[in-house]
Order: structure tokens, then sequence, then C-alpha cells
């Protein structure tokens, strides 16, 4: 878009000129010009003058209305983006905390088996009956 702007006020620069060097004399000399709301008497060059700046200015406040046009789009999706993020990882958030709860309870089961076998292992180690039954068993 910046680059049709730019063409735009090339092709007008180049008409200007293309008419001022042909017809320099008419070019400089005052003329009276009616804009329909108003008779003025000016040469031709400011009128041409002022019409490119109105052609530039005018390029100007489109491409801005065209950048905040896009700022704005960006903006809002940004916006969608973040939303859509938060709703992810609130739900993952969840699972992510069920899945915890989940682990964690089963090492609690895990550590509750460990310690009941550690007791039994104990308790083998530690009764007299069971070795002396062992031998005399063996015998």
């Amino acid at each position: 878009m910046k680059k049709i702007n730019l063409v735009i006020v090339v092709i007008y620069f180049l008409l200007a000129v293309y008419y001022a060097v042909f017809n320099w004399s008419s070019f400089v000399a005052a003329h009276t010009i009616d804009f329909g709301f108003s008779v003025i008497n000016l040469p031709v060059i400011a009128v041409i003058v002022l019409v490119g700046l109105s052609l530039v200015v005018f390029q100007w406040l489109v491409a801005i209305v065209g950048d905040l046009t896009t700022a704005k789009r960006i903006t809002q999706k940004d916006e969608e983006m973040n939303s859509a993020k938060a709703a992810f990882y609130d739900t993952n958030e969840n699972r992510l905390q069920k899945i915890s709860d989940s682990i964690e309870q089963l090492f609690v089961r895990i550590d509750g088996i460990s310690r009941q076998i550690s007791n039994e292992i104990n308790l083998g180690k530690e009764s007299p009956l069971k070795k002396g039954s062992d031998k005399t068993s063996k015998a």
C-alpha cells in the first residue's frame, strides 16, 4: 500500500514537471480559478503545489488509518490468543493437579506397603521361634 502511495505522488510530480516545462509562461502567470464555491486569482504553479500537498497529506492519512486498523486487529487477535492460552492453562492445570494428587496417593500407598514389608522382614529376623523352628524342621 505504501508503494502505491509513493507511485501516485511520483506520477503527480512528473506530470506537474512535464506541464511546467512545456507551458512555463502560463504556469507562472496568474489566472482566475473557479473552485465552485469561490473564485481566486493564483498562478497555476500555486494550485498544482496545493493539490500536490493535499494529495500527500491524504495519502499520509490513509496510511495512518490503515496502520491503526491493522494495530487494532492485531490487538484483538492478541487478546483472543491470551484468553485461549488462559483457558488452556486452566484446564491443563486442573488435569495436572488431579494427576499430581493421584501420584501423591500412589506414593502414600507404596510407602505403606514398603513399611508393611519392612515390618514383616524385621519380625522374621527378630523372631527366635521361627529360627528355632526352622532348625528343628531341618534336623
